[in-house]
């Protein structure tokens, strides 16, 4: 129980940085299977899948809440140099998303239809880059608002569920990361609520089909993740950075490139 509990903690922490994927974590503290299992199979066992899904999700509770007000103090703080580190994250995940995909042994229909899908996930992130600014929000007190948390949830249960895709990630495009990490720290509940209730009916409506879908058509479904998450990259970029220290952003590129790649080569070896 304390060692799911604790891989929660951890699980829930990573999520807070763009780039890292809590699934990536999950396979690391050796529980991924076991969460896909208890929420793909809830009702064969609701009473030992509901406690066991329970305590790894009070962990991550706690894992985010301690972790979000020093989140929050980088983003306000070192706005800029965060954004280089996420820029390094989201990109050091492809690497891993790649390896995943299982491209290296395919034959060559699959790799040409494999690429096909990551031009399209490409397209795909590059229009959620235009999309308007504003359009989601915990701060908006609006009942349409409020509404919209829920698919917004159900959005990030998607990154919640696969590994190498990272939650923080999404929130970014959404434009929801810092607003997430001040509703976190300032304990705005009832915001929570409803975007952790959306991820709590997409986990349980999509787990089963995602999992069939990157078992059936694992080079596809990855390439087209890889292309979405390299487009998006350009709605995470930093805006007003200053050029004498160019030097200093390339190496928190860098340094946030490692780290990702790190961890999913880590995971790579459960």
């Amino acid at each position: 129980m304390l060692k799911n509990f604790f891989s929660g903690v951890l699980i829930g922490a990573s999520m807070l940085l763009p780039g890292v994927s809590g699934g990536t974590t999950a396979i690391i503290v050796g529980i991924y299977d076991s969460i896909l299992q208890a929420a793909g199979s809830f009702f064969k066992n609701p009473k030992r899948n509901f406690l066991f899904l329970l305590n790894v999700g009070l962990g991550m509770c706690l894992g985010a809440a301690a972790f979000a007000g020093i989140a929050l103090e980088l983003c306000n703080s070192y706005a800029v140099q965060s954004s280089f580190l996420f820029v390094g994250a989201i990109l050091g995940s492809i690497p891993t998303l790649l390896r995943r995909s299982g491209i290296k042994g395919s034959n060559k229909k699959t790799v040409l239809l494999g690429v096909l899908f990551a031009f399209l996930g490409f397209a795909a992130g590059l229009s959620v880059c235009f999309m308007p600014s504003g359009v989601f929000s915990l701060t908006d007190s609006s009942l349409l608002s409020k509404i919209l948390l829920i698919p917004c949830g159900v959005a990030i249960s998607a990154a919640v569920i696969l590994p190498g895709i990272s939650t923080s990630h999404v929130l970014l495009i959404l434009g929801l990361y810092e607003s997430v990490l001040s509703a976190i720290a300032n304990r705005a509940v009832l915001s929570l609520a409803l975007l952790l209730s959306g991820v709590i009916i997409g986990s349980a409506a999509l787990t089963s089909i995602m999992d069939k879908c990157m078992k059936k058509f694992t080079v596809q479904s990855y390439l087209a993740i890889s292309g979405f998450v390299a487009a998006s990259v350009f709605s995470v970029f930093p805006k007003g950075a200053e050029v004498n220290i160019i030097p200093l952003y390339i190496f928190i590129v860098l340094s946030g490139f490692v780290l990702s790649s790190l961890l999913g080569r880590l995971a790579a070896k459960k």
